[in-house]
């Protein structure tokens, strides 16, 4: 009992005092304190951001994003644009006002982290912060599903397949792609440059999708908007491209052993395991990937591609799509990719992750100590523990 009333009393403690704290600066704007935050977010997307992000960003309800948004705009702080007339859609900018309260925000709540801190040593903050996200993230777990030592134990691991179990300089891979590609279509007429602009429309359609359609039909749709005249016989070359040419591609990527050696430890132990790659691909891509990898389809329960996903990486939709697909719950499962954004993005619903730095993509250079990391052997030691 000991420790229950320990950490139940500093968590009230915490959150006393941090509300009373931001309560009192954002009474100078005649604001609730805990607007601070959409503040916070808005100031650091000034292109502007849906009510809907707000609320994933901030970790609040749609309910409690709406009345801040009702009051920010009532007080002059943000202006919307509507997108088709669908306000849940709007973009949300803030004001010269806004701007303003959002930087007093930021710099006095920077002053305050920083006093909060006082007494303990960088390192040991960098601790705290990822001992903190793991306790947030199994607070939300067991607030879900209840008090259950059954939903601590490990009974998935979901792998990305390029750069983590398949090693490759994915922009090497993405160049000589759309070279392939290019080369392969050049018969039927098409401009290179053209070509490539319409796959990645493809591409960025997919990444936009939010389950309404299949990553298929959104690629499909946006491609053929991008570049006239595709015809039964450019759909006919597409199709022998990766039948044909597409294992010539195998030359960027090299198997590792150690990928092996982990999935047999993990099979070793009983836990299941499924390809989380970023469905982009049509199913023929994926299959012949995995084989360059090393390993088989058997080797995974499922894997995800374009005809039957409708959201990608990041969207926590993909990730949920994927654990409830198997029954399971998100503290159930582990996530093990190497891209900062895209791949550890699975946190943010409860799941484990476990970044892979051997081929880590870091765009926004953010710090990883957040996360368990290393290479295969560091993943196997990580899975001890927690299986």
């Amino acid at each position: 009992m000991e420790s229950f009333d320990k950490f139940s009393a500093l968590i009230f403690e915490v959150s006393r005092h941090w509300h009373k704290i931001t309560s009192d600066e954002m009474a100078k704007f005649d604001l609730k304190g805990t607007y601070a935050v959409y503040l916070s977010a808005m100031y650091r997307n000034p292109e502007g951001i849906t009510a809907a992000k707000l609320a994933e960003l901030c970790c609040r309800d749609k309910a409690d994003v709406s009345r801040a948004v009702a009051a920010l705009e009532a007080k002059g702080m943000i202006t919307k644009s509507s997108a088709n007339n669908k306000s849940y859609r709007a973009a949300i900018k803030l004001t010269d006002k806004g701007i303003e309260a959002a930087e007093y925000v930021f710099k006095q709540g920077s002053l305050a982290v920083e006093m909060v801190g006082t007494g303990s040593t960088p390192a040991e903050r960098r601790i705290f912060y990822k001992t903190l996200e793991t306790i947030a993230s199994n607070l939300k777990c067991i607030s879900e599903h209840g008090i259950s030592k059954d939903h601590i134990k490990l009974k998935a691991v979901l792998f990305d397949l390029d750069g983590t179990l398949l090693p490759m300089d994915q922009d090497e891979f993405m160049k000589v792609y759309m070279d392939g590609l290019c080369k392969k279509l050049a018969p039927a007429g098409f401009d290179s440059e053209a070509l490539v602009n319409a796959i990645w429309q493809g591409i960025r359609a997919m990444y936009r999708n939010n389950g309404n359609y299949t990553n298929e039909s959104a690629f499909w749709h946006y491609f053929k908007k991008h570049l006239p005249n595709v015809t039964d016989e450019t759909l006919r070359l597409l199709d022998t491209y990766y039948t044909e040419d597409f294992d010539k591609l195998s030359s960027v990527a090299t198997p590792d052993p150690d990928a092996k050696k982990a999935m047999e430890y993990i099979r070793s132990r009983g836990i299941r395991i499924t390809l989380a790659t970023n469905p982009l691909f049509p199913r023929i891509a994926t299959e012949k990937r995995i084989k360059w990898a090393g390993f088989e389809e058997s080797d995974f329960e499922f894997f995800t591609s374009f005809e039957d996903s409708s959201c990608s990486k990041p969207n926590p939709d993909y990730y949920r799509g994927i654990y409830e697909r198997m029954g399971l719950k998100s503290c159930e499962c582990l996530l093990v990719g190497n891209d900062v954004d895209e791949d550890m993005a699975a946190r943010e619903l409860g799941m484990r992750v476990f970044l892979l730095t051997d081929h880590m993509i870091n765009r926004h250079n953010k710090d990883i100590s957040a996360y368990p990391h290393g290479n295969f052997n560091d993943l196997i030691e990580y899975i001890k523990e927690q299986a």
